[in-house]
């Protein structure tokens, strides 16, 4: 009987404690995830000194490969600044979406500052960093170049001359 008593002790002492540990180990995944989200991103896109107000989030997305969970990363300018940065980034280490405005309502007035070739071969070189593994598979397939003081480019991914989403 007393075997009994101490076997019930063991284990009752044993779940209590797996209780408080299975929030541990989630809190570090999450926060590991989140780390990794970070690093790929600033791989990528450049994060200028002073946009240190961040904040983050994350959601699952439907893909191709199933589902995946994305980190939403954003950063804004502090000391009465508007720009901001977004971006989010896959667990499977893909750069799903990235927004950048500087604050700046004057830059966007007038004339571009760079040409249209210029601003396509920006695009691609952004492609190429973003997507290194498909950008050679990437065309542009829009018609609209510029609008309201910028341009825009579309690109589709393209597998033997087919597109592909």
């Amino acid at each position: 009987m007393k075997k009994r008593d101490v076997l019930n002790l063991i284990l009752i002492v044993s779940l209590i404690f797996s209780l408080f540990s299975v929030p541990a180990l989630g809190a570090e995944e999450e926060r590991n995830g989140l780390e990794q989200a970070i690093l790929v991103a600033k791989n990528i896109i450049t994060i200028p000194d002073d946009y240190t107000d961040f904040t983050s989030g994350s959601n699952e997305r439907d893909t191709s490969n199933g589902k995946v969970k994305i980190w939403r990363l954003n950063w804004a300018q502090k000391n009465g600044g508007n720009g901001f940065i977004s971006a989010s980034v896959g667990e499977d280490g893909f750069f799903y979406e990235y927004n950048k405005y500087n604050g700046d309502k004057e830059s966007v007035v007038g004339l571009a500052q760079v040409t249209k070739d210029k601003a396509q071969a920006l695009a691609e070189e952004f492609l190429k960093r973003a997507i290194p593994n498909y950008s050679e598979q990437m065309k542009r397939v829009d018609n609209n170049i510029y609008s309201n003081g910028e341009y825009n480019f579309v690109y589709q991914r393209f597998f033997n001359e087919v597109p592909v989403d």
